[in-house]
């Protein structure tokens, strides 16, 4: 008798503790049914690419959806595995008919075109501009005076200096960058024009250009020297 006593005890204590008591309802655990799925509460999952889920306290999923907002190609391809779709050649963009990568320079007909932030094109004229002109891609003068290298958009010049003229009637040519001598070097010995290299005597005095060493140094003048008339001399003696 004691033995059945003391098993209807423990059957009852059985009870009390897996109900809470006699007149508690059982403790159910709500979960979440997704495609065939059960998920406890606070469990994350994937309901698709697009969107990630967890498992609520009441057994209702909660998720978020990912919007794809912005395609950075123009052939972009659907991934069943993937939330939003790829680029498989890489960001781009379109220039007519013409597809061109992001990132650099593309020549297409007879411009330049580079992918934007946005990936739309913007093309500009093959070559360069230099002073409001378009000069095309290599070397170019846009005066007498300067040699100029367009690469890639980009202009690099060189300026000649002129230094000084070695004559006295030195003219400027359109085509030509410094001023020239069409008499060839000369000087002056008043309003006289002396060729360089040659003496000139007046009579009283012999002048010449001075060498290309020191010429412009004095001036365009002649450098003379007093002629001694021998006759003249020896009277004096």
């Amino acid at each position: 008798m004691a033995d059945r006593t003391l098993v209807a005890v423990l059957v009852a204590l059985s009870a009390v503790a897996i109900y809470g008591g006699p007149t508690s309802s059982p403790i159910h655990t709500a979960r979440c049914l997704v495609n065939g799925t059960y998920y406890s509460p606070g469990e994350s999952f994937q309901r698709d690419p697009c969107s990630p889920c967890f498992c609520g306290n009441k057994g209702q999923p909660i998720c978020a959806i990912t919007d794809c907002f912005f395609i950075p190609c123009v052939n972009p391809v659907n991934d069943p595995t993937k939330c939003c779709p790829i680029c498989p050649d890489g960001p781009n963009c379109r220039v007519g008919n013409v597809t061109i990568s992001s990132g650099k320079d593309h020549v297409v007909g007879a411009n330049t075109c580079r992918c934007t932030d946005d990936h739309h094109a913007l093309c500009r004229p093959n070559g360069c501009m230099h002073n409001g002109k378009h000069y095309p891609d290599g070397s170019f003068r846009p005066s007498a005076c300067e040699h100029c290298q367009c690469r890639s958009g980009r202009v690099s010049c060189a300026i000649a200096d002129c230094f000084f003229s070695p004559c006295v009637d030195a003219v400027h040519k359109p085509d030509v960058c410094c001023p020239v001598c069409p008499n060839g070097p000369n000087c002056y010995h008043g309003k006289t024009k002396i060729p360089a290299g040659k003496d000139y005597n007046d009579g009283q005095q012999i002048c010449r250009c001075p060498d290309h060493f020191h010429f412009g140094s004095g001036g365009q003048q002649a450098v003379c020297r007093v002629v001694i008339d021998p006759t003249t001399a020896q009277a004096h003696v």
